[in-house]
This record gives C-alpha cells, sequence and structure tokens, in this order.
C-alpha cells in the first residue's frame, strides 16, 4: 500500500510539473501574439505647399509657376533676399519648381553656362528697379523665376526681391509665406503633367 501512495504521488507531482510547464508556454504565446497583434503605425510623410511664382526673361516670356516643398524648404526659400536661387524644374509641360538639392545659390564658380547666367543677371539688373517698386507699393516680397531661353541652357534662377519702404513692416519667413498665398499641394510626380496641374498654377 506504502508503494502504491509514493506512487500515486509521483506521478501526480509530475502531472503538476507538466501542467505548470504547459502554463508558463501558453502565456508567453500569448503574449508574442499580442505584440504581434499589435499595428504598425505608418510614417506620415511631410505634407507639401506650394507658393505662386512668375518666370520670365528677355524674350518677354512671362508665365506663372509654382514653387513646392516642405513648409521648412520654403520658409528657407522665401528668407533668402536678393540672390540667385537654382531652381529645378520638375514638369515638362507644366512650370513646378523645387529648391535646388545642393542649396545652390548663384551662378558656379567655374560656371559651365556662363551664357546663361550672363542673360539672367542682364534682366535682373534692367528690371530690378521696376520689382523693388511692386514690393514697396504692396509691401510683399516679389519673387520672379529668370531663365535663359537665348543661351538655350535651361538655367532657372529664382529671386526674391523684398520691400525696403519703411512704411513696410518686415516679416518673418512662415508669416511671409501665408501672405505669398501658401497653399497645400497634395499631388504626386505622376500628376505634373496633367490638365488639373494647368488649373491648379493658373
Amino acid at each position: 500500500m506504502k508503494i502504491n501512495i509514493n506512487l500515486k504521488f509521483y506521478v501526480m507531482k509530475n502531472s503538476i510539473k507538466r501542467i505548470g510547464a504547459a502554463a508558463i508556454i501558453m502565456m508567453f504565446s500569448l503574449v508574442s501574439c499580442d505584440k504581434d497583434d499589435d499595428p504598425v503605425k505608418p510614417v506620415e510623410a511631410e505634407k507639401m505647399f506650394a507658393i505662386d511664382i512668375e518666370i520670365t526673361s528677355q524674350t518677354g516670356m512671362a508665365e506663372k509657376g509654382i514653387v513646392i516643398g516642405t513648409k521648412d524648404e520654403l520658409e528657407k526659400v522665401v528668407s533668402v533676399k536678393n540672390q540667385a536661387q537654382v531652381m529645378r524644374k520638375e514638369s515638362r509641360m507644366n512650370n513646378i519648381f523645387v529648391p535646388n538639392p545642393d542649396d545652390s545659390v548663384g551662378p558656379p564658380e567655374p560656371d559651365p553656362m556662363e551664357e546663361c547666367w550672363d542673360e539672367i543677371n542682364t534682366y535682373y539688373e534692367m528690371h530690378l528697379q521696376e520689382w523693388q517698386y511692386q514690393a514697396n507699393e504692396n509691401c510683399i516680397d516679389v519673387m520672379r523665376c529668370l531663365t535663359c531661353p537665348e543661351a538655350g541652357n535651361g538655367v532657372f534662377a529664382l529671386y526674391v526681391i523684398e520691400p525696403t519702404s519703411l512704411d513696410c513692416t518686415t516679416l518673418d519667413p512662415y508669416h511671409l509665406l501665408d501672405k505669398l498665398n501658401l497653399r497645400l499641394f497634395p499631388y504626386d510626380p505622376i500628376d505634373y503633367e496633367t490638365e488639373e496641374m494647368i488649373r491648379f498654377i493658373n
């Protein structure tokens, strides 16, 4: 009888151990499942915006266009005054520009497109007084994107002419963007050549 009791105790003890081990395994499995079931939140892309500009040249060209970028990128664009900022055209059909990724200001040294920059600089000097008057008259930056169709090199240089009149209050870049008609730009590159984009720019 004593042997049977010990045997039963031994069997019971091992059963408890197995049940305990199984419970622990199950608990870890549930915890693992809970972790795997947590939804992975996608990283939202930063919103893009657009500001209106005018593209012009010595040939009499005068077209509407936009510069696109994040708010920080556009704030940086409007904070650079009276210097040529090289822009990159993003569309064959429409005047959509982005700031050049290497932050180019003015022609490179040595300049492989000297003739083109000469054309741009000549036009800028010819019309600076006119644009300065417009800036002072309206107390708002005048933005002109100049190109060189005669030289034919496809360079686009953006100038931001700021008001110099004492009657005009200087605005920080953030508030200046609002005054320059900052607009949300909810488009992808696949949309850049569409009629909808023409309507957005014009």
